[in-house]
Formats: C-alpha cells, sequence, structure tokens
C-alpha cells in the first residue's frame, strides 16, 4: 500500500478537503480534483479522518503511482514503435530502388513532373497539385489525383443558411444526401474548376472545421502496374492524349 501522505488543503477560510499526495507537490482529492504547488501553510495533517478513508486514500494513490510508471513505459514502447516504423519505411525504399519502383508520392510527383509545360502552366494558374488522396479520405494504393480544393465559407453565418447542412454538438456536418440539394450544386457549379485532361472527373464538397465548406474538384488517375518512371511516362500520355498544349 502507498506511503503518500493524506493532508487537509485549506481552501477558504470555512472549506477545507482531504487529498493524498500522488506526486512531488500533487495531491488529489476524492473528487478527482488535483492540487499542485500548494502554499505550505495551507497543508496540514489530515488527523480527523477515518482510518477507512485513510486506506482508501492510499489505495488510490497506489492506483496514480501504476498509472504514472504505466504512462512511462507506454511513452518508451511508444518511442520504439516509431523507431521501427521509420525502419520499416526505409527498409520499403530500399525494396522499392531494387525492384525500380518508387512509392506513391514520388510517383505522383514524377507524373506532375513529366506533364506537358502548356498543361503544368495551367494547372499552377489553376491551382492544382498531384497528389495522393482526397481529403477525408485515406490513401488508395491504386490511384493518385489531380486535385484543387478552393474555399468556399468558413463563417458560421453561411454555413446556417446552407440546406445541406446542419449543426450537432457544436459542429457542423453535411447530411448524407447533400449532394442532392440544388443549393449544394450551384455551389459546385460555381466553385469547380476543370483541365484538358482524360480521366474520371470528381467534384464535391466537403467540409473541415479549421477551414470550412470546400469545393473540391480533382481527377482520379487509376493505378494498375508497378510504380515505375516508364509507366509515370504512360500514364502522362493516357492523360494527354488527344489534347494539344500551348507553351
Amino acid at each position: 500500500m502507498s506511503d503518500k501522505k493524506i493532508v487537509n488543503i485549506q481552501l477558504t477560510k470555512t472549506k477545507s478537503v482531504a487529498a493524498v499526495e500522488i506526486g512531488k507537490d500533487k495531491y488529489v482529492d476524492a473528487d478527482g480534483v488535483t492540487y499542485k504547488n500548494m502554499d505550505s501553510d495551507l497543508i496540514s495533517d489530515a488527523d480527523d479522518i477515518s482510518e477507512e478513508e485513510k486506506h482508501t486514500f492510499k489505495f488510490m494513490s497506489s492506483l496514480y503511482d501504476d498509472i504514472a510508471e504505466l504512462e512511462e513505459q507506454k511513452r518508451a514502447i511508444d518511442a520504439k514503435i516509431a523507431a521501427s516504423k521509420k525502419e520499416i519505411k526505409k527498409a520499403k525504399s530500399v525494396i522499392r530502388n531494387l525492384q525500380g519502383r518508387m512509392s506513391i508520392a514520388d510517383f505522383a510527383e514524377k507524373v506532375g513532373d513529366m506533364l506537358p509545360e502548356g498543361l503544368f502552366d495551367e494547372m499552377v494558374d489553376k491551382k492544382f497539385w498531384c497528389c495522393t488522396t482526397l481529403p477525408d479520405e485515406g490513401v488508395d494504393e491504386n490511384a493518385m489525383y489531380i486535385l484543387n480544393i478552393c474555399d468556399v465559407s468558413s463563417r458560421k453565418g453561411s454555413l446556417e443558411s446552407l440546406p445541406f447542412m446542419y449543426e450537432e454538438y457544436g459542429d457542423w456536418e453535411m447530411y448524407k444526401n447533400a449532394e442532392e440539394y440544388l443549393k449544394y450544386q450551384r455551389i459546385v457549379s460555381a466553385y469547380a474548376k476543370t483541365l484538358p485532361i482524360k480521366a474520371e472527373y470528381i467534384s464535391k464538397l466537403y467540409y473541415d472545421k479549421e477551414d470550412g465548406l470546400q469545393c473540391v474538384s480533382a481527377y482520379k488517375v487509376k493505378l494498375e502496374k508497378k510504380l515505375t518512371k516508364e509507366y509515370a511516362k504512360e500514364i502522362v500520355a493516357k492523360l494527354t492524349d488527344g489534347f494539344v498544349y500551348g507553351n
């Protein structure tokens, strides 16, 4: 059982609480309220509580000790996991290089670098870029995207006027059938951007708590072969087939 001190902490002239020591100059009471670095003249020995209370306070303190020890172990484990993941990433890179492959992120960058100058300039003007995922979605190893995100609104008043959105517990959400709303469709039509390329086109609205309502315009490029420099050239040829781009 813990040998931590049990004390009375004077909070006001007429109110004090019993608390148990759980660390250096740190105490907790029966309601879970913690007290740190209290003035010494406000702390006195808790001589007026029952033996059963003392026993329970000491048991509670021992549990805090256990938690602190487990948290320290978790930090050490998390550090080892992070180091292992870093080594795994390096190993994957070595294997891909040996196989003549690229990571999907490097492949997307390579495709962007290989695009015709006129198309690349238009992408820059319209703020498109090559990436590996859409907002609020995970990485799909079988696809990359040529993506634009345009801010629509972050003001609460503006969100309240949108019939396809609702507020729940202080957060804003879209209805599952939001795309059916005429207002949704009009916003997409006003903010969506396009490029002269051949690929599956996606245009939709997306809400982010930090950035507000955004319009996503994207071209989905399916990846069906080993991610090599040669395949990047093939992808670019398919994307630009039939188009003529100015310099």
